[in-house]
């Protein structure tokens, strides 16, 4: 487990468990653990899962994310998967979710019906395109963004506003289900803008951040 450990703070608990138990069915057995759901996601998956499948294992059911709380007064509320491991057979495998039953031939360490990738994350471009250090940055202190009821504020009172408008998802809005927009204005658009109040003050604003050293 050289890798889990040197990568242990960014595994959960959860992962020893899975580990001990890979190592105590090694020649036959099967087990199960209820876990949250960041043992099959992002980082967690090239630290956690490659040890078990080394050692001629496989997924043999999983039951995707569900909400679990308890009934303490700061009560956890976590998204949590069901995982069962198994040395590798031909046994028929379940995918298991919202009282739905998948069969399906292989469940990989993300839990969906396909091979065993792992996507692991690289210092370096791996292909021929520059690298990136920075992403998207708008740099506007929030000013370009508007929650749903800024939007329909700008649009009722203003319903020319509407080619500035534009819907924005990203990865805190997909996951979170945010229903938010941005101001997008192209230069045949900027007279517009500048003609709408609420608009011009949002430039002005992120203007003089700008100006300060978007600090």
């Amino acid at each position: 487990m050289s890798n889990g450990k040197k990568n242990a703070k960014a595994i959960d608990y959860i992962a020893g468990w899975f580990w001990k138990a890979s190592a105590y069915i090694e020649t036959e057995g099967s087990c199960a653990f209820v876990s949250t759901n960041s043992i099959c996601q992002g980082v967690q998956v090239p630290i956690v899962w490659p040890e078990i499948f080394r050692k001629g294992q496989e997924i043999f059911f999983a039951h995707k994310g569900f909400y679990w709380s308890n009934s303490a007064s700061n009560n956890a509320n976590v998204i949590c998967v069901i995982v069962g491991i198994s040395q590798k057979s031909k046994r028929q495998k379940y995918i298991y979710w919202e009282g739905q039953r998948k069969a399906v031939e292989n469940i990989n360490a993300y839990l969906v019906d396909g091979p065993n990738i792992i996507i692991e994350k690289h210092p370096s471009p791996v292909s021929e395109l520059p690298a990136m250090f920075a992403g998207n940055i708008p740099r506007d202190k929030g000013n370009f963004m508007l929650e749903r009821y800024e939007k329909d504020a700008l649009l009722n009172a203003y319903p020319e506003a509407q080619v500035l408008v534009r819907k924005i998802l990203g990865s805190l809005e997909f996951i979170n289900g945010i229903d938010r927009s941005c101001l997008w204005i192209s230069d045949e658009h900027a007279p517009l803008a500048n003609s709408i109040a609420p608009v011009r003050e949002r430039l002005n604003r992120i203007r003089k951040y700008r100006e300060s050293g978007s600090e």
